[in-house]
């Protein structure tokens, strides 16, 4: 059984939330929550309410090999529900190009580096109106209550940080 990670900061971390469980690799719990939302699985094609195939095209950076042997093992896993994924390998310009401007792409694996304590240092990425926000592009406000856009978020967030690390060095 593998186990998937429980959050997107990595290594030591005053954010990481040791409470979090893991979750497991379970195809069968999959395959319900699948078939609860209307999915059904015919001839090992996975298709959706309207009865279409689910396929989509996975972009990640040429040359990557820990990008593209994670995009391989994506492209297994949900093989196994009957969902077909094409693994697509682009130049880096390429890909930047279509992630960032023209937004021609389903889906990408790519990682953004942190050397920071903080995730403050990528509120591009985390603030649902940063240019590098990738789930949701060019989003103008957010969509959800929790994620609010303000410097002032960012200064009391800071501040939080500030304190809980002179907490854990006392």
């Amino acid at each position: 059984m593998r186990i998937r990670p429980r959050h997107p900061v990595t290594g030591e971390s005053l954010l990481a939330l040791a409470t979090l469980k893991p979750l497991p690799f379970d195809l069968t719990d999959a395959r319900k929550r699948l078939a609860a939302e209307g999915f059904t699985l015919r001839d090992g094609v996975l298709h959706d309410r309207e009865n279409h195939p689910v396929e989509f095209s996975l972009i990640t950076n040429a040359g990557n090999h820990t990008r593209e042997a994670a995009g391989a093992v994506i492209q297994d896993d949900l093989r196994q529900l009957g969902i077909k994924v094409n693994l697509v390998t682009l130049d880096f310009g390429s890909l930047v190009e279509r992630i960032s401007r023209t937004l021609a792409y389903e889906a990408c694996l790519l990682g953004f580096a942190n050397m920071e304590i903080s995730p403050n240092e990528q509120l591009n990425v985390w603030l649902s109106s940063g240019p590098q926000h990738a789930w949701w592009p060019r989003e103008k406000t957010p969509a959800t209550p929790w994620k609010p856009a303000s410097i002032n978020w960012k200064c009391n967030r800071l501040r939080a940080i500030a304190r809980a690390a002179q907490e854990s060095f006392r």
